[in-house]
């Protein structure tokens, strides 16, 4: 049954009004949506982030580094790695150099890019490992923190 037939005309056209008025401000949301600030990159096609999750045997070490990952501030390198001896299985972060900023902006800066690109990183990094060490290709006694 519809009930536009029922209503007086007049009410019709108020709610075809409605209804219109609706579907613009959906429009409008959606176009102020697409307004909002969007991070500047991702971490997939960052210059900030490289991630090689080709396994590497560091016999010299007694490891094994299975995803490992660059990150351009602090030269930081981080793997996923197991130890030969233990078998202890763990995601190791250190540095070459020393993280530097010169003033606030530059800081602020540095938060955006842990925030958007880094942050986004490691979580793909997690994703990763959990998969491979779900499927049996990274040992699963991970390492007390």
């Amino acid at each position: 049954m519809d009930l536009k037939n029922n209503l007086e005309p007049s009410d019709v056209m108020l709610l075809n009004a409605i209804d219109h008025i609706s579907t613009m401000l959906g429009c409008v949301a959606n176009a102020v949506s697409n307004l909002a600030p969007k991070p500047e990159n991702d971490w997939a096609d960052s210059d900030y982030v490289e991630i090689d999750a080709d396994p590497r045997v560091v016999a010299e070490a007694g490891r094994t580094d299975w995803l490992t990952t660059t990150l351009a501030d602090g030269d930081m390198r981080g793997s996923v790695t197991t130890w030969h001896e233990t078998l202890d299985t763990g995601f190791y972060l250190s540095t070459d150099g020393d993280l530097h900023v010169a003033n606030p902006d530059e800081l602020r800066a540095l938060a955006g890019r842990l925030r958007s690109v880094y942050a986004p990183a490691f979580d793909a990094i997690a994703a990763m490992w959990e998969s491979r060490r779900d499927a049996g290709e990274i040992p699963t006694k991970e390492a007390k923190a």
